[in-house]
C-alpha cells in the first residue's frame, strides 16, 4: 500500500504539479475568474440579471473547470515531457488523485467563493442604488437576488461539471495534442447524436414536436387556442407548448447515474489510462 499511496510522496506532486506551472494552472484560473466578471458586468443591462446570472456561472464554471482538466495531464504534448512525467517517484494513483484535487475539488471551492462574493456585491450594490420612495421599489427589489447555489440551474450545472471534467481528463490522456479541442469536438458529437436519435424516436410517437432532450423530456408545439366569438369564450387554454418529461423514478436515476455513476466511470478511466502509459 506504501508504493501506492503516500502522502509525503502526494504532498510531494502536489506542490510541484502547482509551484512548477503556476501560469498554467493559477492563470486558468485567474483568467476564468476575470472573465466571468466581465461578462456578469457588462451582459445585466443587455439580457438582464436572471439570464446573465446563469449564462455567467454555468459558462465559468463548466468551461474553466472543463480547460483546467485538460491542462492538468497537458504533459505528453512532447516525449521529453511525458517521459519525464511518467518517471517521476510517485505512483499512478498519486498523480491521480493529485490531477482529482486540483480540477475537481480546489477549482470547484475556489470558484464557488468567488462567484458567490461576486454576484452578492452586484447585487447589493444595485439594490443600494434604488429609491425607497418609489412605487415598484419593492417589486425591483425582489426581482433581483442573489444566484442560488441550491437551486435547479445550479443543480443541472453540477452535474455538466461532473461529466464533462472527467470527460477532458479521460481526452488529455488520450489525445496528447490539441486534447481541449478533440474532446470537446467528440463531446459535441456524441450529444449531438443522442439528440438526433430521441428528436427521430420523439417523431415516430407524438407529432409537431419541438425538441426531444436525450433521457429528460419531449417538447410538444400545440395549436393556438380557439374562441368562440359569440361568447368570447376559449374552448381551451391558451397553451402554445407542451412538455412530456420523464417519470419518476427513472428521471432520479438518469440524474444519479450523470451526476455520480458516469462522472465516476470517466475518472476510473483516467486512471486506467495513466496506468496504461506508465507501462
Amino acid at each position: 500500500m506504501n508504493n501506492t499511496f503516500n502522502f509525503k510522496r502526494f504532498s510531494w506532486i502536489f506542490r510541484k504539479t502547482i509551484l512548477e506551472r503556476p501560469v498554467q494552472i493559477l492563470g486558468i484560473i485567474i483568467l476564468n475568474f476575470i472573465l466571468v466578471l466581465l461578462l456578469y458586468s457588462f451582459m445585466r443591462e443587455i439580457i438582464g440579471w436572471d439570464a446573465t446570472q446563469n449564462l455567467t456561472f454555468l459558462w465559468g464554471f463548466v468551461f474553466g473547470g472543463c480547460y483546467l482538466s485538460a491542462a492538468v495531464f497537458n504533459y505528453f504534448s512532447t516525449n521529453a515531457n511525458g517521459s519525464s512525467y511518467l518517471t517521476l517517484p510517485c505512483s499512478a494513483l498519486e498523480k491521480w488523485v493529485c490531477a482529482i484535487l486540483i480540477a475537481g475539488v480546489l477549482y470547484t471551492i475556489s470558484f464557488l467563493l468567488f462567484f458567490k462574493a461576486m454576484d452578492a456585491a452586484f447585487v447589493s450594490y444595485y439594490h443600494q442604488l434604488l429609491d425607497p420612495k418609489e412605487v415598484n421599489y419593492l417589486s425591483k427589489m425582489e426581482a433581483v437576488q442573489p444566484f442560488d447555489l441550491n437551486g435547479h440551474v445550479a443543480k443541472t450545472t453540477y452535474r455538466m461539471y461532473g461529466v464533462l471534467v472527467s470527460a477532458m481528463m479521460v481526452g488529455s490522456l488520450y489525445f496528447n495534442k490539441l486534447s481541449f479541442i478533440k474532446t470537446g469536438l467528440i463531446i459535441c458529437l456524441v450529444f449531438g447524436l443522442l439528440f438526433v436519435v430521441n428528436l427521430g424516436v420523439a417523431n415516430i410517437f407524438f407529432n409537431d414536436v419541438n425538441d426531444a432532450f436525450p433521457f429528460s423530456h419531449v417538447s410538444l408545439h400545440l395549436p393556438s387556442a380557439g374562441v368562440v366569438q359569440e361568447s368570447n369564450i376559449l374552448i381551451r387554454p391558451m397553451n402554445e407548448e407542451a412538455g412530456i418529461e420523464l417519470p419518476q423514478p427513472y428521471q432520479s436515476i438518469f440524474k444519479v447515474f450523470i451526476q455520480y455513476v458516469l462522472a465516476a466511470m470517466l475518472c476510473v478511466t483516467a486512471y486506467i489510462r495513466l496506468r496504461e502509459k506508465e507501462f
